[in-house]
C-alpha cells in the first residue's frame, strides 16, 4: 500500500510540475507589439497603442516609455492602477488613457524619441517588452517648393540650368528631381541650405540631349520636396511631401536642316581640297 501512495504522488507531483511548465511557456510566448505613428505634425497627438495576448487574470502590469524611461503605468489592483510621469514635449491625456493605449497631445520636438511597451505577468512573474519605435515630430511645409528657371525654351546642346528651394520645415526637407519622371542622378545636383537650417535649395545642371524632348517636343520637371528623403526606400510613408511641375519646350532640328548642314561641311571640304 505504500509504494502505491508514493508511486501515485510521484506521478502527481511529475503532472504538476508538467503542467506548470507547459504554462509557464505559454505565458512566455504571448506577444507585444507597440503600434503608433511613425511622423507627428508639431502641436498635433499620437496614440501608442500597447497590443498583446495576455490573459486578463495573468496580467499584472503594463509600462509605456520613451527612451528606457517610464511615460505611464497600469498596476492591476493598486489604487489608483494608473501612474502618469513626466513627459517632455507633451501632455498625457488621462481620460483617453487605459492599460491598452495612451494619447498624447500637444507633442513638440522634444518628445521625438524610441517609444516601447513592456508587458508583465503575476504567475509565474515574467516581463516582456515591444520592439522600439522611432517617433519624429515634424514641422512640415506650408507651400510646395519655390522653381525658377531663366526661359522656358531651350535647344538641344543647351546647358539648362534650375533651382528648386524647399519651403521652411524642422527636419529640412529633402528635395528630389524627376526629369520626365525618372529621378536625376546627384552629380547633376548642387545643394545649398539657407542660414536657419530650414530650406534646402537643388540646382539642376544638364545638357539637353533630343531625347530629352519626347513626341511633343517639351521636357517635364518635377521638384520633390519630401521628409524624409524620396531616395530612402526603406520608407513606406511620408511624414510631409509638397511637389512642383514645370515643362520646358525643347527646339530640336529638323532632320531635313541637318541634310543641308552636312551636304554644306561636304561641299565646303570639297571645294578646300579641290583648290589645294
Amino acid at each position: 500500500m505504500k509504494c502505491a501512495s508514493d508511486s501515485m504522488s510521484l506521478t502527481i507531483q511529475i503532472l504538476v510540475i508538467i503542467t506548470s511548465y507547459l504554462a509557464t511557456e505559454a505565458i512566455m510566448r504571448f506577444s507585444v507589439e507597440l503600434r503608433l505613428p511613425r511622423y507627428v505634425k508639431l502641436g498635433d497627438h499620437a496614440e501608442l497603442y500597447c497590443d498583446y495576448n495576455v490573459r486578463e487574470d495573468q496580467l499584472h502590469r503594463v509600462e509605456w516609455l520613451r527612451n528606457g524611461k517610464k511615460l505611464f503605468q497600469y498596476v492591476k489592483g493598486r489604487t489608483p492602477p494608473f501612474r502618469n510621469f513626466t513627459i517632455p514635449g507633451a501632455e498625457l491625456d488621462l481620460e483617453k488613457s487605459n492599460e491598452r493605449q495612451i494619447l498624447l497631445k500637444n507633442m513638440q520636438f522634444e518628445s521625438s524619441g524610441s517609444y516601447s511597451c513592456e508587458v508583465s505577468t503575476q504567475t509565474p512573474i515574467y516581463t516582456k517588452p515591444s520592439n522600439d519605435h522611432e517617433l519624429l515630430v515634424i514641422e512640415t511645409q506650408r507651400d510646395p517648393p519655390e522653381v525658377l528657371i531663366p526661359k522656358s525654351a531651350y535647344q538641344v546642346g543647351e546647358r539648362l540650368e534650375v533651382n528648386c528651394t524647399s519651403s521652411p520645415a524642422r527636419p529640412v526637407a529633402d528635395i528630389t528631381w524627376l526629369v520626365n519622371g525618372i529621378p536625376v542622378k546627384e552629380d547633376h545636383l548642387r545643394f545649398f541650405h539657407s542660414r536657419d537650417r530650414k530650406r534646402l535649395t537643388a540646382q539642376l545642371s544638364l545638357v539637353i540631349m533630343e531625347r530629352d524632348a519626347g513626341p511633343k517636343g517639351r521636357l517635364e520637371l518635377t521638384c520633390l520636396s519630401t521628409i524624409p528623403a524620396f531616395r530612402a526606400l526603406e520608407h513606406s510613408e511620408y511624414g510631409d511631401l509638397k511637389t512642383t511641375s514645370i515643362t520646358v519646350d525643347i527646339e530640336v532640328p529638323q532632320s531635313g536642316s541637318r541634310a543641308d548642314s552636312w551636304f554644306v561641311l561636304l561641299l565646303t571640304a570639297s571645294l578646300f581640297i579641290f583648290l589645294r
